[in-house]
């Protein structure tokens, strides 16, 4: 990993808003697209958030007992997306703050025979347009 990468490949020593890829959403999105993490709204409805993968509304839960998440509101359980949505919503997140990204080393081995053909390096670019319309497509992030 390159010297100036930090504590990790983006330079954050506290994971805990990334500790939820399992089965809590931590991320919601506010009406006007914006993704938000549970722990900057407030609790409850009040929280004034859709669930990025469905659409449907979202309460905050802040208990002691349970780390805080997001709950899909109503009758019935959530989108059952929360995994893929919190590593969705944080990749896009991080990408579209940071603008770089760190690519792994590029190898082959056959037998005995190795050859690495790219080193690991961390990759920088000018910008990140996130959830950019693209004739009939809209990626989640274009660099």
């Amino acid at each position: 990993m390159p010297d100036d990468a930090g504590p990790n490949p983006f330079g954050y020593a506290d994971h805990a808003p990334f500790s939820a890829f399992g089965a809590e959403l931590v991320y919601g999105q506010w009406r006007d697209g914006t993704l938000v993490h549970v722990s900057q709204v407030p609790s409850g409805l009040a929280c004034n958030c859709v669930c990025p993968a469905c659409g449907r509304v979202l309460i905050a839960r802040k208990g002691a007992i349970k780390m805080e998440h997001f709950g899909h509101y109503g009758v019935g359980n959530g989108c059952g997306r929360n995994a893929e949505t919190n590593a969705h919503s944080w990749a896009k997140d991080v990408l579209g703050r940071e603008k770089r990204v760190l690519l792994p080393a590029v190898g082959a081995q056959l037998g005995k025979d190795k050859l690495q053909t790219h080193r690991e390096r961390m990759f920088r670019f000018a910008g990140a347009e996130l959830e950019k319309t693209l004739d009939d497509i809209v990626p989640d992030v274009v660099l």
